[in-house]
């Protein structure tokens, strides 16, 4: 594992809001862990312009093979039952090691 893990949430499973990232196609990102913080984007763009949030609802468990993150769903806004993840490990330069997805579209995953 890199420096840093950055998780990818598009909450509201909506690719017209939220960052798009270059890396998965029709992305609509409104959340972003990073460094043990929540961040939201607000505007539809590729820029990055990202609203720290804090770390309260926000825990990260890591080592050298894992990455575990858990996040408060009252702390996502506008919360879908149906949400896109993608993950991004990222080393002390900011270069991307590896990615979940590799490519394509971020997997949907089932709310309860």
């Amino acid at each position: 594992m890199g420096t840093y893990g950055q998780i990818f949430i598009d909450s509201d499973n909506n690719s017209t809001t939220g960052y798009i990232d270059g890396t998965w196609t029709t992305t609509g990102i409104d959340y972003m862990i990073e460094n043990r913080n929540l961040n939201s984007h607000l505007v539809h763009d590729n820029s990055w312009k990202w609203t720290g949030l804090g770390t309260t609802n926000v825990s990260v468990s890591n080592n050298t093979t894992v990455y575990e993150a858990r996040v408060a769903k009252t702390a996502l806004s506008g919360l879908s039952t149906s949400i896109k993840v993608g993950f991004k490990d990222v080393n002390s330069s900011w270069n991307t090691v590896c990615m979940l997805s590799a490519s394509g579209v971020l997997p949907v995953y089932t709310l309860k």
